[in-house]
């Protein structure tokens, strides 16, 4: 069977957080997931697959359709998360104008928070909820073989006006699973936030995270693949051409030890490669970075949150400030990159100082770079429920927007309990303004670049720093 993989452009993205400016030219990421499941297909069946990358490739929804009809698959498979539902739908839409009939299987993390919202999206067939790799391959199976597809694991189908989801999962050990086909679907195109070089990919060293912090809608259950088996992805970049890689973990050092195993198989190896990784702070310390610089790391994505103890407290982080400064400092001293992740307007952020404390720690800690995004709660989480139940969200219009994203009914994402989504947006903006707009930090880290290409990117984030100062400009002064 023939079999397209789509992940979606993003055209009709709803807020989540982090305005569309501040993502163009700083990252584009493969779509590791659809990946995964290609090269699981292409070793483990006949079945013929293709990648189609809207997002990267921009393409339009007219465009997407002409390429899919030049494939004429049997079966499209399309990567969905809550807050693209719009695009998808659209995609959807444009799809089942094509003349060939086929099947449209939906996954990703959305139609784990909404399993049975998914099947009532117009023109979807059946989804598969959580990792699908053998899931994927076995609907493939059943549909060219004319069998039963209520037996495939994790599926879920419509059953007249009721929904059927077969809860059984089966679980694959990640050592079992082939790397992406990074030559197939060329990596070149791709990039991440600070990184040294153009040839650079992402690696996905684990699934799940055992943190349980109040903002997060993470699979909870986690899994590592050993550290012989990264290791050899890691080798096998460097051998396609590769120079840098990436970790996306949610998180990377979820122990000391872990880490630990992987960087030492990186210098038994004698492996020369640059690679970063999102991390934690309470994960680190001297020895570690000292092992971990020497075995390639050279940027740490830290996850800080807030600048108050009571606002890490208020989020299940289980850090504290005094423990992230020691980190960054730490890390400072071993020339490794810090990059920062922040949210203005959590929860705990009650008046204007809140969120000025979290503004004025990022600049304390002297990161080398820093995220700044609006909270926003997202579905299937602590802070989402709590939202609810304070009313702060209203159930009923995202209820009608799962169903039908392409109504003019636009959902909550902001908690606005406190301050009203432009105040938010505001403080958003000030937030990069005080960390960027520095002279000595703009000659600092214009003089600390690496290649043209990373000088480049710089320029490109500099250029989506202002244009978010002009956009919204109806505002109060909040100077």
């Amino acid at each position: 069977m023939k079999i397209i993989l789509i992940n979606p452009v993003i055209k009709d993205k709803i807020w989540a957080g982090i305005p569309k400016n501040c993502s163009e030219d700083i990252f584009l990421f493969p779509p590791l997931g659809l990946m995964y499941i290609q090269s699981y297909l292409d070793k483990f069946s006949h079945h013929e697959t293709k990648i189609i990358d809207a997002l990267a490739d921009n393409i339009s929804y007219d465009e997407l359709k002409t390429k899919v009809e030049e494939f004429m698959p049997d079966i499209v498979g399309i990567t969905v998360l809550t807050h693209n539902l719009k695009s998808v739908s659209k995609t959807i839409k444009a799809l089942k104008t094509i003349k060939q009939k086929f099947h449209i299987t939906i996954g990703g993390p959305h139609i784990t928070a909404y399993p049975k919202e998914s099947l009532m999206l117009k023109g979807v067939d059946s989804a598969l909820s959580g990792y699908s790799e053998k899931s994927f391959k076995d609907l493939a199976d059943a549909i060219e073989q004319n069998k039963d597809l209520k037996t495939v694991d994790g599926i879920i189908l419509k059953n007249g006006e009721n929904i059927y989801i077969n809860e059984k999962k089966q679980n694959l050990p990640l050592d079992n699973l082939p790397f992406p086909d990074r030559i197939k679907n060329d990596f070149k195109k791709y990039y991440t936030p600070a990184t040294q070089t153009a040839k650079i990919t992402t690696i996905i060293s684990g699934r799940g995270c055992p943190q349980r912090c109040t903002f997060c809608n993470t699979y909870q259950k986690y899994e590592s693949r050993s550290a012989a088996n990264i290791v050899d992805e890691m080798q096998h970049c460097k051998e396609i051409g590769i120079e840098e890689i990436y970790f996306i973990d949610d998180t990377f050092n979820v122990t000391v030890e872990r880490v630990a195993d992987i960087a030492n198989e990186i210098l038994k190896r004698n492996l020369k490669i640059k690679w970063g990784f999102k991390g934690r702070c309470d994960k680190i310390n001297d020895e570690i970075l000292q092992l971990i610089k020497k075995a390639g790391c050279v940027k740490i994505h830290f996850g800080v949150e807030t600048g108050s103890d009571y606002g890490l407290k208020e989020l299940n982080k289980k850090i504290t400030l005094d423990q992230i400064k020691q980190t960054f400092k730490l890390t400072k001293k071993h020339g490794i990159r810090t990059i920062a992740f922040f949210m203005i307007g959590c929860p705990h952020d009650k008046t204007r100082d809140d969120i000025l404390n979290t503004i004025n720690f990022s600049l304390k800690i002297k990161a080398d770079y820093a995220v700044f995004a609006v909270f926003s709660p997202y579905p299937d989480t602590v802070s989402y429920k709590n939202a609810l139940e304070k009313g702060i969200i209203k159930k009923d219009l995202w209820e009608e927007f799962l169903i039908n994203p392409e109504s003019e009914i636009m959902p909550d994402t902001c908690w606005e309990e406190h301050f009203k989504k432009e105040e938010l947006f505001d403080f958003l903006k000030l937030s990069h303004r005080k960390f960027y707009f520095r002279p000595f930090y703009v000659l600092k880290t214009m003089l600390s670049t690496h290649s043209f290409f990373e000088f480049k990117k710089m320029i490109d984030g500099g250029i989506s720093l202002l244009k978010i100062e002009f956009l919204n400009k109806k505002k109060k002064n909040i100077l």
